[in-house]
């Protein structure tokens, strides 16, 4: 997910490790740095490195690969801090990726892909195992949960009059199926690109121009689409389970929405360092600082905050957050008559 100033663009890119021990982050292509989930920094990863442009975890947390795109290499480094593999492309790579049992690495950039095996080998790698070819840049990259196949979503980097467009490959670059995501009449001229793919690698998740999250199958067959946002999607992330797609705005909110039921769950909203989460049930929570801005709404009549006390008593509920990602079934409080 990238977290994105909304005035300078500059944004930060940060990933949790599949075991949920870490964190890691680069903010503006500066070195990666590593983090625990308690806040303390662990380690940076190649300190001299600059321009960044894509990094993930191992299925098992183990290794982080990280793409350096004017270096025009990917790097292997164990959690521990040591470089493990240097591969080198040649040309601009925007995005990696590193299949579930770590044997396979991935890159893609200035209309390609390529696909390495990993090895002892420390020296810089110049020739790939397979090229495939893309036409557009690659922004997004991913190994299916099997291995058997490489999914790439590309597009030109300024997107007037052109969409984006899914590729699927085997492993060894037998072409499995194209199809266009995006309408290209509907692309503005400058967009972000944002996807996911969940975890068994059937749906693929994105932004649209219009602010809307898109989930399509890999047949390029719509799923479901969820509406709402103001701001452009600036992250995606799928639930390990699937069940939730997860969405980060540039207006600072973050909404949580179920694929099953198209139920916007959770809405997460951050301003000016103050924040508030509200669940369907109505139940919320918030900082210290954003008490004063909570208000209820009893029909269409906004009430004083002397008579709000009944709805704070039966709606905060301090430890949301926590409650709903243990997977607790969250109910409507009561709320007693007038």
């Amino acid at each position: 997910m990238c977290i994105r100033d909304s005035n300078t663009r500059v944004q930060t890119r940060v990933l949790f490790s599949p075991d949920s021990r870490y964190l890691a982050s680069s903010h503006h292509g500066n070195p990666v740095r590593l983090w625990s989930v308690e806040g303390r920094l662990v380690r940076t990863f190649s300190e001299q490195a600059s321009d960044i442009s894509d990094f993930t975890f191992s299925s098992d947390s183990r290794i982080l690969a990280v793409s350096n795109w004017t270096e025009h290499e990917i790097q292997l480094w164990s959690i521990e801090g040591s470089l493990l593999q240097t591969f080198g492309t040649r040309v601009e790579v925007y995005s990696v990726a590193v299949n579930p049992d770590g044997s396979m690495v991935a890159g893609g950039g200035a209309g390609k892909v390529w696909i390495w095996q990993t090895n002892n080998d420390t020296t810089v790698l110049k020739e790939p195992m397979i090229t495939l070819q893309t036409g557009e840049d690659v922004r997004f990259l991913a190994f299916s949960a099997d291995s058997k196949r490489i999914i790439a979503v590309s597009a030109p980097l300024i997107a007037q009059n052109a969409g984006a467009t899914c590729r699927v490959w085997t492993v060894r670059g037998e072409p499995v199926r194209t199809f266009q995501i995006m309408d290209p009449l509907n692309w503005g001229q400058s967009v972000w690109y944002e996807f996911a793919l969940n975890g068994s690698g059937r749906f693929l998740a994105y932004g649209t121009p219009q602010n809307r999250i898109q989930v399509c199958s890999l047949e390029g067959e719509p799923i479901i689409s969820f509406d709402g946002y103001t701001g452009t999607i600036a992250g995606l992330a799928f639930s390990p389970d699937s069940n939730f797609v997860a969405a980060g705005s540039e207006d600072g909110e973050l909404r949580i929405h179920n694929l099953q039921t198209g139920e916007n769950v959770l809405m997460l909203v951050f301003k000016s360092g103050q924040w508030v989460i509200v669940h369907k049930t109505g139940r919320f929570a918030c900082s210290d600082g954003a008490r004063n801005y909570i208000l209820f709404v009893d029909g269409l009549r906004v009430l004083d905050p002397e008579k709000s006390e009944k709805y704070w008593n039966a709606l905060y509920t301090p430890d949301l957050l926590e409650r709903f990602i243990k997977g607790e079934q969250l109910s409507a409080p009561s709320l007693s008559p007038h």
